[in-house]
């Protein structure tokens, strides 16, 4: 193996990117190339591991990160970066003209933009836990600022951006490598998100997309559907494989990338096993899911490329009968609770029909309505509901991640819980999950929050999947519309895809609350959020279930 540093390759606009090449023994060889902004000096390890599966590994800086030049715009510049990167790396020396792209996160994206552009030496893509638009996967679910990933993410890329560009660079990384901290009120005691000292709100040349990331009102505007991804996913011609975790805070985003692609008419293959983001191991927090959650990413890309490009290999180089080298199947996904891996040609699975259950005053959840009632609770800014796991990322405890134990959420009076009848067979929930309720708040906007959980025999409520609507967004995020105080309203949130066997004497429950934080921010529900704290309100809120036109949970069983 042979390693160049530091590589260059020029731009049309003048800006040099740099890249480590990792060239195998045996030349000429494809190449696989990973752009990232996270610095190439932290994927040794993978470069090393393409080279030595035959390929040319390529580790790229993206434009304005760490050791390339240029000014860092989040998904701006890697469409025509990538596809530019694409072509050069056709043609450097022992490259076959073949080229690959994978990359987990980000890099994943960088993937699936280049590829959109459709450059010509591009053979096949793997694209690991990425999100299809970034407005509704990334920075506002549900229309709700996702306030622990982005200010961690943010911070850290920002720091590495800044330290390069701008002459105090060094002093503003060092402020924002301050927020890895387990001091909580020092990392989001501050409100809105947008006066965070350490985003430098003040200061616009340290992050100019701040205006559009974190303005008062935070709309969708024509900036994030420019940078979106769903409408050029039909645009991909070459083979794609989509990975993601069932707690990945992205795993909507790749199933619905699947999703775009097959409807397109392209080669796309979905894996879909019980991990958090860029989290591979067969344990999340206390949960072991097994030894067959066990998952090599490198390992399952190169296969994949393998595939694509015809390269056979026998055990003794790389060979594997495991689940994760069986390309037979479009979708391989994993089921919690029974630890078990399926296959199927579409997903969500054909045979997973749609199933109402309705929420009940007295608590339960079933197909049977029950009376017309309403459950209260309220929704204080000051005291919000803590977020105990879930689909943050990526630094515990500021990011919760994973499975946990609901019961001390549960507890409290600003949540409110529904929970089925225990069965005597095994049930697999597999598919989207939507949450509809109707309800009536004494305020102009609030949150509502809804996380769904297995509870076991021994009353343990572990958390599947959640999801949250600012009720402002009801309707869409390009124009929110205010509560009416006093007047119902109909909301639909959508929760994260799960796939999970309800085992017997198991029992599925759905938490219902006004807050998760800090996953994503407190609404103040006045209808703005460029306000501080003290001037927030307490919000009441009445969920409307049973009848006609109540409240319910909507999954899909098999």
């Amino acid at each position: 193996m042979r390693i160049e540093r530091d590589a260059t390759f020029t731009t049309a606009d003048g800006q040099t990117l740099r890249a480590d090449i990792y060239r195998p023994g045996t030349l000429p060889a494809p190449v696989i190339v990973q752009r990232t902004p996270y610095t190439k000096d932290w994927h040794t390890e993978l470069g090393e591991r393409i080279a030595a599966a035959g390929y040319i590994g390529i580790i790229q800086d993206v434009r304005g990160q760490n050791a390339s030049t240029g000014e860092w715009a989040p998904f701006v510049h890697e469409a025509d970066d990538g596809a530019a990167t694409v072509e050069w790396a056709s043609r450097i020396d022992g490259a076959t003209g073949e080229v690959a792209m994978i990359g987990s996160s980000y890099a994943g994206t960088c993937a699936l933009q280049a590829a959109a552009r459709r450059p010509e030496s591009l053979v096949a893509v793997v694209a690991a836990e990425t999100p299809a638009d970034y407005y509704d996967q990334m920075v506002y679910p549900g229309g709700a600022f996702a306030l622990a990933f982005i200010e961690t993410w943010l911070t850290r890329n920002i720091a590495n951006s800044a330290a390069g560009r701008l002459p105090d660079g060094d002093e503003i990384q060092q402020v924002m490598n301050d927020v890895y901290t387990d001091d909580m009120d020092s990392a989001f005691g501050f409100a809105p998100p947008a006066a965070l000292p350490a985003l430098f709100p003040d200061r616009a040349d340290v992050a100019p997309y701040f205006a559009d990331w974190l303005g008062p009102q935070r709309l969708r505007t024509r900036y994030w559907d420019e940078i979106s991804l769903r409408p050029v996913l039909a645009d991909i011609e070459v083979p794609v494989l989509n990975i993601g975790g069932w707690y990945d805070m992205f795993v909507s985003g790749t199933t619905e990338i699947h999703r775009r692609l097959t409807a397109a008419g392209r080669e796309s293959h979905l894996l879909l096993g019980p991990w958090s983001h860029n989290m591979w191991g067969r344990s999340l927090n206390s949960t072991d899911f097994g030894p067959e959650a066990e998952f090599d990413y490198p390992g399952e890309a190169i296969a994949w490329i393998d595939r694509c490009l015809g390269i056979r290999r026998g055990a003794a180089d790389g060979g594997s009968d495991s689940v994760f080298r069986g390309f037979e199947s479009p979708v391989r996904y994993f089921t919690s609770g029974d630890n078990s891996w399926h296959v199927t040609n579409q997903w969500p699975p054909a045979d997973a029909v749609a199933t109402v259950l309705r929420l009940r005053a007295d608590g339960a959840l079933g197909e049977q309505p029950g009376v017309s009632a309403e459950v209260s609770f309220l929704s204080d800014p000051a005291d919000p509901v803590p977020a105990y796991g879930g689909h943050s990322c990526c630094y515990q405890p500021q990011a919760p991640m994973g499975p946990v134990d609901q019961r001390i959420i549960e507890a409290r009076n600003d949540v409110v819980s529904f929970t089925m009848e225990a069965s005597d067979e095994p049930r697999i929930v597999a598919g989207p999950v939507e949450v509809a309720v109707t309800i009536t708040a004494d305020v102009v906007d609030t949150d509502i929050t809804a996380v769904l959980t297995d509870v076991g025999r021994d009353g343990t409520s572990v958390n599947l999947t959640e999801g949250v609507l600012r009720a402002g967004h009801r309707r869409g995020s390009a124009a929110p519309v205010a509560l009416i105080p006093g007047e119902p309203a109909d909301l639909r949130i959508t929760l994260h895809p799960v796939a999970h066997t309800v085992l017997p004497g198991h029992r599925l429950r759905l938490d219902l609350a006004g807050s998760l934080f800090p996953t994503f921010e407190r609404n103040t529900n006045t209808g703005r959020q460029d306000i501080p704290l003290s001037e927030a309100m307490v919000a009441h809120i009445r969920v409307h279930v049973g009848g006609d036109s109540g409240s319910s949970l909507i999954v899909r069983c098999r």
